[in-house]
């Protein structure tokens, strides 16, 4: 690339204008859309990929590549139903059936993955697998390999099991979120350990622009690990190897150096290959394990404003409101008068 070279955002929005559809570009470009997790904390880059929905800039992508609570928001948007997802966390998963202290008492985890992938994405807020494993925009999942502590990537999806499987391994924070998971015969854990914002992925796989969407607000990093983890957790996680608690001991800085690099790819000068859309108030956090309606609404509306500042140059109100999604796609005709 060369400093000629158009940005991601101005990519995107002519894509919208020119009414450009994957698989059918009119330029050479290959835009990926990179989408953070992070538990519930995932509520930020979720109320983001409802921003870039609402802007009617989905199709200006060609893939999508998520991690843990990330992937599930890009699967959602993918499918067309992001504003439908968001609502997942403040409507269906603030609760002690997904979030229970009193479980790892008895030994079971505290984030309950079976309660939202099996029960809410299949049944109260139906994910449109469909449209993922035989849609128009690649959807890519990243999860950790238990056997070497390195990341892999899940994608071409054959089935619902695959795709909801890969969904539950990205998303399974060791010992916090149950058992490692078993994808095409390789056991897995959470995405984060190793790629929390996945755009090295993006760019080993052809990616020329890189639109990354991050749940911590700037300057907010992954903490150190502390106690409960030295004496606690890794020792759990030895069972499977050195190399996976190697792995989890060096999140931290793993992330850290993550985020250095991806900032280090923009600004005036640089060949604009990647774009961030980030909360800029630290005061913003959303907790990974955060069960307040109120904080998890403003998490996603912060995020949904994010993306406006970053393609709109504005900062709206956002409100939240009712929508209509219909899941059997006969929506009822207007009334009429007589």
């Amino acid at each position: 690339m060369t400093e000629n070279q158009p940005s991601v955002k101005d990519i995107i929005l002519k894509r919208r204008e020119q009414q450009s559809t994957p698989g059918a570009r009119s330029d050479r470009y290959r835009v990926a859309l990179v989408v953070e997790g992070g538990g519930m904390r995932g509520v930020v880059s979720a109320g983001m990929v409802s921003a870039l929905e609402n802007l009617n800039l989905r199709d200006s992508f060609d893939v999508v590549y998520g991690c843990s609570a990330g992937a599930i928001s890009g699967a959602y948007f993918v499918a067309g139903q992001s504003r439908y997802g968001t609502t997942i966390f403040y409507e269906n998963i603030n609760n002690d059936q997904f979030i229970n202290f009193k479980r790892a008492f008895f030994g079971r985890p505290v984030l309950s993955l079976e309660y939202l992938l099996d029960h809410v994405c299949k049944h109260l807020k139906i994910l449109d697998v469909d449209k993922i494993i035989d849609g128009d925009i690649p959807l890519k999942i990243i999860a950790t390999s238990v056997t070497d502590g390195q990341g892999t990537l899940l994608d071409r999806f054959a089935n619902e099991i695959e795709l909801f499987d890969s969904m539950r391994a990205s998303a399974r924070i060791p010992v916090v979120a149950g058992p490692p998971v078993k994808v095409r015969n390789k056991l897995c854990l959470d995405g984060a350990l190793t790629e929390a914002v996945p755009y090295h992925s993006a760019l080993r796989d052809g990616c020329t622009h890189v639109l990354a969407l991050l749940t911590r607000p700037q300057g907010v990093y992954r903490k150190k690990p502390g106690v409960v983890d030295s004496v606690l957790f890794a020792p759990m996680l030895s069972r499977y190897g050195s190399a996976l608690v190697n792995t989890y001991m060096s999140r931290d800085v793993t992330y850290l150096n993550e985020i250095k690099e991806l900032y280090a790819m923009v600004g005036d000068g640089k060949e604009n290959a990647v774009g961030v859309v980030q909360l800029s108030d630290k005061n913003l956090v959303v907790s990974s394990l955060e069960k307040s309606r109120a904080r998890l609404v403003k998490g996603a509306a912060e995020g949904f404003k994010a993306v406006y500042r970053f393609f709109c140059d504005a900062d709206p109100e956002v409100v939240e409101l009712l929508s209509v999604y219909d899941r059997t796609g006969k929506f009822a005709p207007p009334l009429t008068r007589s």
